[in-house]
């Protein structure tokens, strides 16, 4: 979809992840307002946002928190994730499991 191909786009020029959450937020809104299917996010889309999550350095600290939020956003949309959005949830929340073990 043109959603997808943007966000991935965007994704690409940036390393700021709620650069990425604000473009999912407008197209859940815009779903959300007309229901209209294509405007839907897909697994695709949510997995763009995970990824940019987990590249993102100053989410450090609340990175396996966001993704499992973003889990759930996914599940309330009735989204199913696939096995990549799993994986990134994982390597995620593991990543984030480290790094406060670091800081103790």
């Amino acid at each position: 979809s043109i959603f997808a191909a943007y966000i991935r786009a965007h994704a690409t020029m940036t390393n700021n992840a709620s650069e990425i959450e604000k473009i999912l937020d407008e197209m859940v809104k815009l779903y959300e307002a007309t229901g209209d299917e294509s405007c839907k996010p897909n697994a695709e889309i949510f997995n763009t946002v995970l990824l940019a999550y987990k590249q993102d350095t100053t989410l450090m600290r609340g990175l396996g928190e966001k993704s499992m939020q973003l889990l759930n956003r996914m599940e309330s949309l009735k989204i199913q994730p696939d096995t990549k959005s799993l994986n990134f949830v994982i390597q995620s929340v593991n990543k984030s499991i480290r790094n406060s073990m670091r800081h103790m």
